[in-house]
């Protein structure tokens, strides 16, 4: 008698989904700006910019970015000067 032996393929799919939710934006004054501007929470403008939020927080540290900070310590980006860069 002669063993025989299969092979066997397995295969395998992985799907990933990211649910985006609305994104919201805030009308407020701009002192740098010296007018009403759009803002955008910090995790909204690392996904508009492309730059991690370690560099977006050097910017703001650096006065290059426009930003209001909450008294929680949130920090809201003018967009205006997020677009500039």
């Amino acid at each position: 008698m002669t063993k025989s032996t299969r092979k066997i393929t397995a295969v395998t799919r992985r799907y990933e989904f990211f649910v985006l939710r609305r994104r919201l934006r805030f009308q407020l004054f701009c002192e740098q700006c010296a007018r009403e501007e759009e803002f955008v929470a910090l995790d909204d403008a690392v996904l508009f910019s492309g730059l991690a939020t370690r560099e977006l927080v050097r910017l703001i540290e650096a006065g290059e970015l426009h930003y209001l900070e909450t008294s929680g310590g949130h920090l809201f980006v003018c967009q205006k000067s997020l677009f500039i860069k």
